[in-house]
């Protein structure tokens, strides 16, 4: 599969997941080495979850990983 339909039907497919439109879902990064594609996405819709998509060219096999953020800390340094 080529790159450009990998990364159309994710785009779709996180939609879908999210429950938004295609328009809101932006591509964070991509992609593609030998017959392998994946690539970071997100929405935005308040809340949305990273979403990484992994291509397995060899299977024909397409993964969903979504990551949301639990928690969020500051760490401060004091100079030297």
């Amino acid at each position: 599969m080529k790159h450009e339909t990998f990364m159309i039907r994710a785009i779709d497919k996180v939609a879908k997941m999210i429950g938004c439109s295609e328009d809101d879902v932006f591509v964070v990064w991509s992609a593609k080495t030998l017959k392998n594609s994946k690539a970071i996405m997100s929405a935005k819709v308040k809340g949305a979850p990273l979403i990484e998509v992994t291509m397995d060219g060899t299977n024909g096999v397409i993964y969903f990983d979504a990551y949301k953020k639990i928690e969020q800390q500051k760490v401060f340094f004091v100079p030297k």
